[in-house]
Order: C-alpha cells, then sequence, then structure tokens
C-alpha cells in the first residue's frame, strides 16, 4: 500500500512539473493614453455623447464576459488631467474617481498629473486606488514622488512576474509653469529605464515580462528623444504604452523587439493587448483598438456602449454644485458688447482675448489663432461665466506649444495676410506688425516690442486645429516637435478671465493694415 502511495505521490509530482513547463499563460491588458481631463461624455467635431469613463467600464466588462477574471491589467500612460471644466473644477477628483471605479491597476505620470504644485499631486496620489508611477521624478529634497515600479505577479504555481514602470520625458520642466518647475527633479528618462529594467529583472524582483508606461511621445523620424528612442536604447522592454502625442496607432509599432502603443487620445478609444504567455516569453501577441462611442463624420464606429450607471453616478458625486459653478460670474469685462463680425479681415479686441490667454497660460512668446475657429455669436452681457464662450469658441480643440525660426512665423504671417477674409486669417498675441495692402508686403514685426530675428527660435502657442494643417498651414503640420497640452481652448481662456476679474479688451495695433 504504502509502494502504490508513494507511486501515485511520484506521477503527481511529475505532473506537475511538467504543468509547471508547458502551462501557457493568458494575460489581458486594457490601456487608454492622453484621456486629459474627460472623466464623462463630451462632444468632439461637433458629434455629442463621445467616449467618457463610464462608456469605458461597460466595455471593458463587455470584453472581459467574465468580470472576475484574474489575469487582467488595466492601465494609463499619463496626461490624465487638465482638460474639461468636470475635471478642471475639481482638481481631477472626478477622473481619478472614474478610474478607481473601473479598476485600473497603475498610471503613469504625465506633464497634466505635474502642473500643478507637489501638495496637489499629493492629493491626487492619496485618492488614486491604483499606483502611479514615475521613475525619473523627484522633488526637490532628491526623493521620488512616487513609485518606481511595480511587480504584478499571474499564473499562481510557477506564474509570471510582469514588472510595470513609467517614465515621462525630461523636456517636461520646460513645459511646466514656473510654480511647479520649482518642484521637481527631472532625471534623464533613458537611462532611468536602462537601471530600472536592470532592477526588474533582478533576483530580487525576477520580473519575466516588462511594461512601460511612458510620457514621452512618439516620432517616426527620431527627431525628438521619445518612445522610439526609449524602445531602441534599452534592451528588456516588452511593450511600452506611450502618451503624450495621442497618436491612434492601429497596429503596434516594433523597435528592437519592443512593442510601441498608442489608442488615440481624450478616452476616444481603448486599447486592448493579449498575451499568450509559454515558459516565461511572450508567444502570441493580439492588439485591437475599440471605439469609445467614437462618431467619425456623423457615424457612429462600432457599437452604441450604455454608460456603467454605477461608474457615473461616483463621478457626479463628486461635482459638487457644477451648475451654479458654471453659471457664476468668474469676470467682467468692461466692454458693452465683443462683436467677432470683422475677425476674418483685421484685429479685433475678441480676438486680442483669446491670444492673450494663450500667452498667459502657455508663456509662449506669441500666439496665432484662426479666424475661422470663431463663432459669429456676439457677447454681450459684462458678466462672463464659464459658458459664455461655449458657443464662441464653437469647437474642442487644443492648446498647442510648438518652436518656430522667426523666419518661419514670416511665412505665416504672410500666408494669414493672404488670407484675408477667409478662416485661415489669423488672430495674434505677443507679435505687432504692419501690412501694406497695395504693395501686400509686411514690415515692422515686433515680438514683445523687439525686432523679430530670422534666425532666432520662438515658442509659439497655437490650437490643435492649426497644429494638424487646418486651412492650408501645413508648417505648422510639418513642424514634428509639437506640445499638445490637451486643455480645451476654451478652458484657457476662461481660466484667464477668472484670474483677471476686470477685463477691458482693446485693439492696440498688432495688426496694422495700411493702404
Amino acid at each position: 500500500m504504502k509502494k502504490i502511495k508513494v507511486v501515485l505521490l511520484i506521477l503527481l509530482l511529475n505532473i506537475i512539473v511538467v504543468w509547471a513547463k508547458t502551462n501557457t499563460i493568458e494575460l489581458t491588458i486594457f490601456f487608454t493614453n492622453d484621456t486629459n481631463g474627460h472623466p464623462l461624455s463630451f462632444s468632439y467635431m461637433q458629434e455629442d455623447d463621445q467616449a467618457g469613463i463610464p462608456a469605458r467600464a461597460t466595455l471593458i466588462k463587455k470584453l472581459l464576459k467574465d468580470k472576475n477574471k484574474p489575469n487582467v491589467l488595466i492601465l494609463d500612460a499619463g496626461g490624465i488631467l487638465i482638460g474639461r471644466p468636470e475635471s478642471n473644477l475639481f482638481d481631477g477628483i472626478t477622473d481619478i474617481t472614474g478610474m478607481n471605479s473601473i479598476g485600473y491597476d497603475a498610471a503613469g505620470v504625465g506633464i497634466s498629473e505635474l502642473w500643478g504644485s507637489l501638495k496637489k499631486f499629493n492629493a491626487l496620489n492619496s485618492k488614486a486606488d491604483f499606483y502611479f508611477l514615475c521613475a525619473n521624478v523627484k522633488n526637490k529634497k532628491n526623493n521620488e514622488i512616487c513609485d518606481k515600479f511595480i511587480i504584478k505577479k499571474f499564473g499562481g504555481f510557477k506564474g509570471i512576474n510582469v514588472g510595470i514602470f513609467s517614465v515621462i520625458t525630461d523636456e517636461a520642466i520646460n513645459e511646466l509653469p514656473d510654480e511647479a518647475r520649482k518642484e521637481y527633479k527631472f532625471l534623464d528618462p533613458i537611462k532611468t529605464a536602462e537601471y530600472i529594467v536592470q532592477e526588474l529583472k533582478s533576483k530580487k524582483n525576477k520580473a519575466d515580462i516588462i511594461i512601460a508606461l511612458t510620457y514621452m511621445g512618439y516620432y517616426p523620424d527620431d527627431s525628438i528623444v521619445g518612445s522610439r528612442t526609449l524602445a531602441s536604447s534599452v534592451n528588456g522592454i516588452d511593450i511600452i504604452i506611450d502618451a503624450r502625442t495621442g497618436l491612434k496607432l492601429d497596429e503596434p509599432i516594433t523597435v528592437n523587439k519592443t512593442k510601441i502603443c498608442q489608442a488615440f487620445k481624450w478616452g476616444l478609444y481603448l486599447g486592448e493587448i493579449k498575451l499568450k504567455i509559454k515558459d516565461k516569453k511572450i508567444i502570441d501577441f493580439q492588439y485591437q483598438l475599440h471605439p469609445v462611442n467614437y462618431k467619425k463624420d456623423g457615424i457612429l464606429v462600432g457599437e452604441l456602449i450604455k454608460k456603467d450607471e454605477k461608474v457615473l453616478k461616483a463621478i457626479n458625486s463628486k461635482m459638487f454644485n457644477i451648475d451654479n459653478v458654471l453659471k457664476k460670474t468668474i469676470a467682467k469685462i468692461k466692454k458693452e458688447k465683443l462683436d467677432p463680425k470683422n475677425i476674418r479681415y483685421k484685429e479685433t479686441e475678441i480676438g486680442n482675448l483669446i491670444c492673450d490667454a494663450m500667452i498667459d497660460f502657455t508663456k509662449a512668446d506669441m500666439a496665432f489663432q484662426n479666424a475661422g475657429g470663431i463663432g459669429k455669436e456676439v457677447l454681450e452681457s459684462e458678466k462672463i461665466n464659464r459658458r459664455s464662450f461655449d458657443e464662441i469658441i464653437k469647437y474642442d480643440n487644443s492648446v498647442v506649444l510648438i518652436n518656430m525660426m522667426g523666419a518661419e512665423v514670416k511665412k505665416i504671417l504672410k500666408y494669414s495676410m493672404n488670407s484675408m477674409g477667409y478662416g485661415g486669417f489669423l488672430q495674434v498675441g505677443g507679435i505687432r506688425f504692419t501690412y501694406s495692402k497695395s504693395s501686400q508686403q509686411i514690415s515692422d514685426i515686433k515680438v514683445k516690442d523687439k525686432d523679430l530675428d530670422d534666425t532666432k527660435i520662438y515658442k509659439v502657442a497655437i490650437n490643435s486645429w492649426l497644429a494638424a494643417g487646418g486651412d492650408g498651414y501645413e508648417i505648422f503640420k510639418k513642424i514634428s516637435n509639437k506640445v499638445n497640452l490637451n486643455i480645451l481652448h476654451r478652458e484657457v481662456v476662461y481660466n484667464y478671465l477668472e484670474k483677471q476679474k476686470n477685463i477691458k479688451p482693446c485693439i492696440d495695433g498688432r495688426i496694422n493694415i495700411i493702404d
């Protein structure tokens, strides 16, 4: 009898050993990036009720089928905050609440998370039920601001260890407000990633699969240090889930055996990766982007997704008195009315106001706003609230920062003046010039009262429509070094008005047109 038991025990042990060697683990990863302050559904390209965390929650449940399925990761690459009023007015708690409700495991840190003070980030981090990760940002005392990485184990006995870490571009330090810049110290993301990968693969951590959540951006020509640079420079990263450039990568881009992924922006798509892992190595990689009530040219892409009522309720519970907040007077404009009727022909008060707001927010040298992005509504009330400009700045464009040579700025001004009477005519801020109708020449160009220097690089704020080449501005489209701050254009104006309290828009000779 003892011999039989021993034999059975040996057979059982052999079966366990064989199972452990041949067991295939399946892991599903859901991911988002560049959601930027869009916790609820919103209007995009003049199409209502798109995206939102409640619909994303429903979609994830539908894709999982078994909501208790253990081998699942839900991740975000960063850029969670700063966007619409339902996020901005509540310091992003609405976004975090929604992500908590879905069950996110980890999120990288992007520019928007660092935009305020370290105290604000710490408050945000304390509210998150998931891990905020960032390996290359420290506070002024040289301490990490959050966890550098985490290890998640899947597959039980003889399973796998998945290491997840995050880095942000060190260029972000130059894009933060002065107040926030003083709070942080940025380390080289490439060198930091090399060290973290070694640490994850050490005997202590034994990571089999490594995922990087990067707020670096993807640049196909390698003109900027981004996720492509990271993949080519650092061995051992299996998957990069990237943010900053908000690209819709329908297929992952493979660089140095690393898969680079992005799922558009603002939660309009949800990324899904399905892995099969055998002997601690990925043997199959399936990738798909799922639209979240996204509409293109007025047509719903995919199926209509209902909002998860529980998640919607959780987010709404954090939006205290939002209707009253939106109606509350934030500034008084000392002018009977602001009329945009001549905005396609000459300098206007409303155009100046919008451009000044962009400069105030970005600290750019100059700002450009296309006349076609401004509605025809007349602003008559002296009391302005956070709904006053909703129909004036009617498109959901975001603010983008670019660098331009002075010679390129001249080309932009020339194209603008040739577009007089059309939507491509630009309202300007931070710059002034004279245009002669008879000779069609531009002269006396000043930037902050200094002559424009053809060889100098200027920091320029524009909207995302122009950045994509809208209204024929190919020169903007060709510039690769773009930073989309992802805050809505009109929100920047509201922030400016709220800060100014009392404002008297004027025409001050920025666009001096002579016969």
